[in-house]
């Protein structure tokens, strides 16, 4: 489990726009289907989240409104789940991914007020 992690980790530490939408995809499916099976609370709303990106993601034009809305949506949703998990080893690692898709939104909203003051 903790592969799949960190290859979705070094995709938003590397920058998510330097992520082409079908690898982003690719990983948001391998990620989903590490929480296919997770009875906790909160893992059916993650779920679904995750189907929903890997679905945009996978068209021809994806939105960037609903990525960028969904990323939102995961970042706090993974870490809430993190804290619900039993394997000491397995929550950190969620909870870093959550807490880097929380950073990477950060990020993306401090570039977008950047460019719109210049």
């Amino acid at each position: 489990m903790a592969k799949r992690f960190t290859a979705t980790e070094n995709a938003i530490e590397k920058g998510l726009e330097n992520t082409s939408p079908k690898q982003g995809a690719k990983l948001v499916r391998e990620w989903l289907g590490e929480v296919e099976n997770l009875d906790l609370p909160g893992a059916k709303g993650l779920r679904g989240d995750l189907d929903k990106l890997a679905t945009e993601l996978e068209k021809d034009e994806a939105n960037p409104e609903k990525v960028e809305k969904l990323l939102g949506k995961l970042g706090p949703a993974t870490v809430k789940l993190a804290d619900r998990c039993d394997d000491e080893k397995v929550a950190d690692k969620v909870s870093a991914l959550g807490q880097a898709l929380i950073d990477s939104g950060e990020a993306a909203e401090e570039d977008e007020d950047a460019e719109e003051e210049a």
